[in-house]
C-alpha cells in the first residue's frame, strides 16, 4: 500500500479523527520538505541518510530532534534547542563546514 492510499481513505470519511490521521501521515513529509527548503535557503547541501534519521526520530519521539543527541539525558527545557535544525547549526556550519549531526554541510 502506498502512503497516499490511507490519506485517500481518510479523506473519504472526513471527521476530526480522520483529519488528525491525515495530518499525522503527512507530518514527516512536511518536515522533510521544510529541512530541504532550509538547506536551499542557507545555501548548503543536505545528507539524505541523516535526513531519513531525523524523520525516523520524529516519528518515534514526536519531535524532530537531532539524531545524534541523546535527549533523554537532557533537562526538559534544553531539549527543544536540538529540534532540527538545531539552534547551533548555523555557527557549526560556519566554523566546521557542517552541522553537528552532518545533516547540513558545505
Amino acid at each position: 500500500m502506498s502512503m497516499i492510499e490511507p490519506i485517500i481513505n481518510a479523506l473519504g470519511k472526513m471527521n476530526l479523527a480522520n483529519i488528525k490521521q491525515v495530518t499525522n501521515l503527512l507530518a514527516p513529509e512536511k518536515k522533510r520538505a521544510e529541512l530541504i527548503e532550509h538547506a536551499k535557503k542557507i545555501k548548503v547541501k543536505i545528507d539524505d541518510g541523516v535526513l531519513d534519521s531525523v524523520i525516523k526520530v520524529g516519528q518515534i519521539k514526536g519531535k524532530y530532534y537531532c539524531p545524534c543527541i541523546v535527549i533523554e539525558n537532557m533537562k526538559e527545557e534544553k531539549r527543544d534547542d536540538f529540534i532540527c535544525p538545531c539552534k547551533q547549526h548555523l555557527k557549526a556550519i560556519e566554523t566546521k563546514g557542517k552541522c553537528h549531526c552532518g545533516l547540513y554541510f558545505k
